[in-house]
């Protein structure tokens, strides 16, 4: 509502400022727009002191009596008939038919593998060994051993005198006399000091260098070389030959008689039987149990609240305007 209120309020104001804009900004009909204004003419603008009228919203508050619709729940107890099922058991008497495996005494005729042995004449075929002596070359090499010379080259360094000179610092003592008072050279009291003084001089010396030099030597090596040679020698070779013999062996055959037997034999037969089963069977009762229901009536009443409203309140006041207006003006054109 205080949205509805304000939105309101704020399209007045914005009517009221757009009515004064449009009654006080107009120009006059023979003067030109400025970027068109001819020869003699110029804008000036200048401020006008205009009334406007203003809008302005103030809020009422006053109780307004209102209509209420409430519910009231109302709680009533009804007695109700049920109906309900019960589980009852009983006894039902059943026929089946079993069947039971039995014995019975049945003949039937069986395969006997009986042995019977004869005497069987074989031919067979024998391998006998002969042996014959027989005469081989073999090719075989013997080692030859053979003193090669063979030589090499070696470095060998060689120590050469060289002479050469450097300087050598020797120290030559010198006696002093430290001044004194007294007599003398040295005074009565005086007292010697020894110094000693370094000189230098080049010294001639040998010095060994080596100088390598390149040497061929010999030395023997034994060198295996091999000769072939040849020799005969016996050797004893075995071969075979087939020679077909006989020999009578006993051998053994399995033949088939038939003979009858009885045998015990296990057959299915059927059996009736009776038993009784328990059925369960669901059988419906009624009663009566109190139900409660609640339902809601709906009731009225007159209330007042509190309701706040806008109304509009204008005022007049004196603001300044910006106007632009056409004066006349001495001529510039040529």
């Amino acid at each position: 509502m205080k949205k509805c209120v304000m939105l309101l309020a704020t399209l007045g104001l914005l009517l009221c400022s757009t009515t004064s804009a449009l009654a006080f900004g107009h120009r006059k009909a023979h003067c030109a727009p400025p970027s068109e204004a001819p020869c003699g003419y110029q804008y000036v603008t200048e401020y006008r002191t205009v009334t406007k009228t203003i809008c302005t919203y103030e809020a009422v508050t006053n109780e307004v009596e209102f209509t209420e619709h409430f519910c009231v729940p109302v709680t009533t107890t009804e007695n109700q008939t049920q109906t309900y099922y019960e589980a009852q058991q009983r006894v039902v008497p059943q026929t089946r038919t079993v069947y039971r495996c039995e014995y019975e005494t049945r003949k039937a005729k069986v395969a006997v593998m009986r042995p019977v042995t004869k005497n069987v004449e074989y031919s067979y075929q024998v391998c006998v060994p002969k042996y014959n002596t027989v005469k081989r070359t073999s090719t075989y090499m013997v080692p030859v051993p053979k003193v090669v010379e063979r030589s090499y080259l070696c470095t060998v360094y060689d120590t050469v005198p060289v002479k050469k000179t450097c300087q050598v610092c020797t120290y030559t003592p010198v006696t002093t006399c430290a001044p004194a008072y007294g007599c003398g050279p040295c005074g009565s009291r005086g007292v010697v000091s020894t110094c000693y003084v370094p000189s230098y001089k080049t010294v001639e010396y040998t010095a060994y260098q080596s100088v390598p030099r390149t040497v061929e030597k010999k030395y023997n090596v034994t060198v295996c070389e091999y000769k072939q040679e040849s020799k005969e020698y016996n050797v004893t070779v075995c071969t075979y030959e087939y020679k077909t013999e006989k020999k009578t062996v006993p051998v053994t055959t399995c033949e088939t008689d038939w003979v009858e037997k009885e045998f015990q034999v296990p057959v299915m037969k059927p059996h009736t039987e009776n038993y009784n089963v328990t059925v369960c069977e669901m059988v419906s009762k009624t009663r009566t149990v109190p139900v409660t229901f609640t339902r809601y009536e709906m009731k009225t009443k007159n209330v007042k609240r509190p309701v706040t409203t806008y109304k509009p309140v204008y005022k007049t006041v004196e603001v300044k305007v910006p106007v632009t207006v056409c004066v006349p003006c001495a001529p510039v054109c040529p």
